[in-house]
């Protein structure tokens, strides 16, 4: 287990960092390079605010230099190179985490949200 599993994030994640799950979730269907992720994150998750391609990149290779993720270069008969990524065994153990801590985050929204739906806002006190 590297380093990266062992310091799972704590506290709250930030937009980009909820990029780190749903990479690796669509890598562990199956490999893939950067425009076609990007493309997976505007199809599954509509109206969210995508990073941009940049971005994306350097997200990627971040992930990669933590060895959650591994490339290669895929040279297809049309078209240029593309740099295809693939989840390591890491990868699917920090993604495991992941999917720990949204659960758990799920319950606390629904908490949240079942109270305030048993509140009767048009009765709390006035200032």
């Amino acid at each position: 287990m590297t380093n990266t599993v062992q310091n799972f994030p704590r506290g709250r994640p930030g937009v980009q960092r909820i990029l780190e799950p749903i990479l690796l979730l669509f890598l562990t269907e199956k490999p893939s390079y950067g425009y076609e992720l990007l493309e997976r994150i505007r199809n599954v998750i509509p109206g969210w605010e995508e990073p941009d391609v940049g971005a994306l990149y350097r997200f990627l290779r971040r992930l990669e230099k933590e060895q959650l993720l591994i490339s290669n270069w895929s040279v297809e008969k049309i078209g240029p190179a593309r740099r295809v990524y693939h989840i390591t065994e890491c990868g699917k153990k920090y993604l495991q985490l992941w999917m720990e801590r949204l659960e758990k985050n799920r319950q606390l929204i629904d908490s949240i949200l079942d109270h305030y739906k048993k509140i009767d806002i048009s009765k709390t006190p006035k200032n």
